[in-house]
């Protein structure tokens, strides 16, 4: 298909069906997990091993994945990544041994870390500057929809067929789907008004920026640190929130996978609503630095995500409480993730934007693997009472660490203003 014979809006609607689709091939582990403990006897901590080694590939991917898409067809890299997702995922279906499932996880996270970073050179391809941060919230919103489908879809399955059956099916899904975007999503448009061509206008003129510069600027790290907590937090009720409901909350499987709907549902009303709210937010404080003026709002979901962590863990005894516990952690927890995205992108320079979000992501993923064995090691020696107490100080350390960065930030800004030229 000609790049200039496509509607943008086709080119979104076919990635955002994609990743949907990847999302769902990602989350066909964690809730088969209870099926894997009963077929193949696995312990809580072997399952984190898996885990695990699926945090540790995409975390390394994904950074490989931002310096590949800008040297190949992002819309290729998108592909390669699904159909070999779906090959890993029928490979899954036919292991029964820990290291042949974590060997074989571990190859679907690196392929799984190709998406992404396609996504975001999309975006930039086909947006223009105002239409950046509306879209990022799109685009986050669509792996929260592929999430929100995940516990219906993937326990219905297991339940119905098995969880080898499962696997199977969800690999030829991603296989077949891939096949057809590589002729249904140009790389840009071609028009030479094209929102790459204004992007790339804005972004032109020789940069002394280095990579030690970037990782020495404070706003990088802050947001690194924080892309680190909240997706220990993210993750740490990814994979472990439905065995955690079932065996803490003895809730029945179907419940469980409900709760786990809503907490999926809240990341999509997140994601989707933050853009908005912090371009207002923006635009009402009038910072000179855009990333700063970021920082009260991510704070607020911050106090947001602790408060539903603590009624989660310690005072919610029926399941309404934590329905509203479950659906507040998706919305905090996605819109956080959201808002550092986005900061991260506006603290660097123009010639170090990708490499920026590249750091900060893989900061997340790190978050990611300690989600895995490490917390299902404390949740085995500990229990759950253990586990919950980790992630609901992580959730208390995040809106202390941006109240304190906000106010240096903000002391640094007012100490650095230029006055105002007095008047004749």
């Amino acid at each position: 298909m000609r790049p200039d014979s496509v509607n943008k809006r086709w080119v979104f609607f076919s990635t955002f069906l994609g990743y949907v689709i990847y999302t769902l091939s990602r989350r066909s582990f964690t809730y088969s997990m209870p099926a894997l403990m009963s077929s193949l006897n696995l312990e809580k901590s072997q399952l984190g091993v898996i885990s695990s080694s699926w945090s540790l590939a995409y975390g390394i991917s994904k950074f490989a994945g931002g310096v590949a898409s800008d040297r190949i067809s992002p819309s290729w890299l998108y592909c390669i990544g699904l159909a070999a997702s779906g090959i890993s995922c029928m490979a899954f279906s036919t292991a029964s041994s820990v290291t042949t499932l974590a060997a074989v996880w571990f190859v679907n996270g690196v392929f799984q870390g190709f998406g992404w970073p396609a996504i975001t050179q999309l975006v930039n391809n086909w947006c223009s500057g105002t239409e950046l941060a509306s879209w990022w919230s799109a685009f986050s919103a669509a792996g929260n929809v592929g999430l929100t489908l995940a516990p219906f879809i993937i326990t219905g399955l297991v339940g119905v067929y098995g969880w080898r059956t499962m696997f199977f099916g969800v690999g030829c899904v991603c296989v077949a789907i891939s096949a057809a975007f590589p002729y249904l999503i140009p790389d840009a448009p071609v028009s030479p008004l094209s929102p790459r061509s204004e992007r790339s206008k804005q972004g032109a003129g020789p940069s002394s920026s280095s990579l030690l510069e970037l990782c020495r600027n404070h706003m990088i790290l802050l947001v690194s640190v924080s892309y680190f907590l909240v997706s220990l937090i993210k993750e740490g009720w990814s994979n472990w929130g439905l065995l955690y409901l079932i065996q803490n909350k003895q809730l029945d499987n179907s419940v469980a996978g409900s709760v786990m709907f809503l907490f999926e549902a809240g990341g999509v009303c997140g994601s989707l609503v933050t853009g908005f709210a912090s371009d207002y937010l923006l635009r009402v404080l009038q910072w000179e630095s855009s990333a700063v003026a970021r920082i009260p709002l991510t704070m607020l979901y911050g106090i947001w995500s602790a408060c539903a962590y603590i009624l989660l863990h310690w005072i919610a005894d029926s399941l309404i409480l934590v329905y509203i516990s479950a659906f507040s952690i998706g919305c905090s927890t996605y819109g956080i993730i959201c808002l550092l995205g986005v900061m991260s992108l506006e603290a660097a320079p123009r010639s170090l934007a990708g490499a920026a979000h590249a750091v900060t992501a893989l900061a997340g993923q790190m978050g990611g693997l300690s989600a895995g064995f490490p917390l299902g090691w404390i949740a085995t020696h500990y229990q759950w009472s253990g586990a919950g107490n980790v992630l609901m100080l992580t959730a208390l350390s995040i809106p202390v660490l941006l109240a304190l960065a906000y106010t240096a930030f903000a002391t640094t800004t007012a100490a650095t203003a230029k006055p105002p030229a007095k008047k004749a």
